[in-house]
């Protein structure tokens, strides 16, 4: 897999370096071109903007200060909403705003690119290590259970509905049977006063 990689400070550049150790293309760009330097040198490629950087990878990494460099480099001119293609994924690693991502994440999807919130912890140590922590694989599981857990729900509607209507078409049934069953014994029986001779009472003149 050809990885991009957007900001080479104190996280991105060992996060970076470990993606090359796992075996994996790199593509890097940094406001500073120093800071590529060490991955230029074990053999990644450098780019001149974001947007290079999405037309030449697969999936594309960003580590950045905060929000607004995110903004610049994933929405501005030159950035990767101009260079992504349809099928790509987008990581922002950085601490970043749930509300500026939620507008990447819609703009993103618009093009058929899957945009994701992954912030790491771990400091540089962590990155160092290949031991940093992502949120990204904790949301996913969480969003799995919540959908898990809601479909389980529709489905015991479901079947309360449906056994609340059963209850009530027995319940409806057993009246009609009983009506029946009354009024075929109230024949009956009239039936048999009318066989012995009983008069029928005629119904009382009215005043």
């Amino acid at each position: 897999m050809k990885i991009g990689f957007i900001g080479l400070g104190t996280m991105g550049s060992s996060i970076a370096m470990n993606a090359m150790k796992g075996g994996h293309e790199l593509v890097v760009y940094d406001i500073n071109e120093e800071a590529a330097k060490p991955h230029i040198d074990a053999g990644a490629y450098w780019a001149d903007s974001p947007q290079a950087v999405a037309e030449q990878t697969d999936v594309v990494f960003t580590s950045l200060p905060g929000p607004p460099e995110v903004e610049a480099v994933a929405l501005g001119g030159g950035g990767l909403i101009e260079g992504l293609r349809t099928g790509q994924a987008y990581f922002d690693l950085s601490t970043n705003s749930p509300t500026l991502m939620r507008r990447i994440h819609q703009v993103f999807l618009e093009r058929g690119v899957q945009a994701l919130d992954a912030p790491v912890s771990g400091g540089p140590d962590g990155a160092r290590t290949d031991g940093p922590a992502d949120s990204a694989g904790h949301r996913c599981r969480t969003a799995d259970r919540r959908r898990r857990r809601r479909a389980r729900v529709k489905r015991n509607r479901v079947r309360l509905r449906r056994g609340r209507r059963d209850r009530l078409r027995r319940f409806w049934t057993a009246v009609r049977s009983h009506r029946r069953t009354r009024d075929h014994g109230t024949a009956v029986v009239h039936t048999a006063r009318t066989t012995r001779g009983e008069p029928r009472r005629r119904p009382s003149a009215s005043c």
